[in-house]
């Protein structure tokens, strides 16, 4: 089968079902894990944010081993599809295990939350690593290629829409006099979702592109040559900063709506919801903006603007939560 054969559009689906699958579960656990940590599940703020830096810094580890082991895999299936498949059924567990909250002392159930957070991180690793480099192994052919990642972008948000918006609603409507139970049932029922469509994604792709052999590489010499790159340097402080941002500003979306607007978990999921529509709008405008003005220019006047919405919402009346929601957007 050539490796520049025309993708059906089927396939294009199947493969973008695989990233919105990944979103259920990493936009909502953005959006509220931190609210179920603290207020839910009772740990201590330090201990909770302590827990989160260094399974980030675990995750810069993992991630490039994670890489290595999918490049070096040899299956029937290719290099990275089995992987879909064999991990998407922990990655389910997994989610449901971080929302678990067990009959232990203090001490216990901060070292179960820290084992449980762990588990979905690297199941998390294993999973969308092999996803992300699978795209480049269906064709070689650039305009498909494009075309594939087009239909991604598109459908990926429905994913992170479900997982924000939905997930405290569903969990109320569950069990309404419990939202631990219904939190952890919700996540249950996103779980059993993504696996299906990361199952779909596996069953409905095929490896075509073949993988080019490499001599002498070398890490710690190609390590040196990026951090020597000034251009280099300063894009990845940025796409640190702007990840920071990005997590900070999900993660207090339910704080700020319960405790200085004081409104519900309706409000809660107008918020996200937001969020997620902005991100396909600002996905969408990307192209044609970069196109007729400066990148860097447009990225500077945006962030400033997104900047100067925060520090004005931070002034307003709570009765006016509205005029936060369309900053928010």
């Amino acid at each position: 089968m050539s490796a520049t054969e025309k993708l059906t559009v089927k396939e294009k689906i199947g493969y973008s079902l695989g990233d919105a699958a990944s979103h259920i579960v990493f936009d909502s656990s953005v959006a509220i894990l931190a609210y179920f940590y603290t207020d839910i599940y009772g740990l201590p703020p330090a201990v909770m944010g302590t827990m989160f830096l260094l399974v980030r810094l675990l995750d810069a580890i993992t991630d490039p081993i994670m890489g290595a082991i999918a490049d070096a895999t040899s299956s029937r299936w290719g290099r990275f599809r089995p992987w879909l498949l064999a991990i998407c059924g922990p990655f389910a567990v997994s989610c449901v295990l971080v929302y678990t909250i067990p009959s232990f002392s203090d001490s216990g159930k901060v070292v179960y939350a820290v084992a449980a957070y762990i588990f979905m991180t690297l199941m998390y690793t294993a999973i969308n690593i092999p996803y992300c480099s699978l795209g480049a192994a269906l064709t070689s052919d650039p305009r498909e290629n494009l075309s594939l990642q087009s239909w991604r972008f598109a459908i990926t948000p429905l994913g992170g829409a479900l997982g924000t918006a939905c997930i405290l609603p569903l969990a109320d409507y569950l069990y309404p006099q419990d939202r631990a139970s219904g939190i952890q049932m919700a996540m249950a029922i996103f779980g059993v979702i993504g696996c299906l469509m990361f199952i779909i994604c596996f069953a409905t792709t095929k490896e075509r592109v073949q993988p080019i052999k490499e001599e002498n590489l070398n890490v710690v010499r190609d390590v040196k040559i990026l951090f020597r790159n000034e251009q280099w340097r300063i894009l990845s402080i940025y796409n640190f900063m702007m990840l920071v941002a990005v997590v900070i500003r999900g993660g207090a979306v339910v704080y700020y709506v319960n405790t200085v607007l004081r409104q519900g978990s309706t409000i809660i999921s107008l918020f996200m919801l937001g969020g997620m529509i902005a991100s396909m709008l600002g996905s969408a405008l990307a192209q044609p903006l970069g196109s007729r003005f400066c990148k860097i220019k447009l990225s500077f006047w945006i962030n400033l603007l997104n900047a100067g919405l925060g520090i004005v919402c931070f002034w307003l009346p709570v009765q006016y939560w509205l005029i936060p929601l369309v900053a928010h957007f």
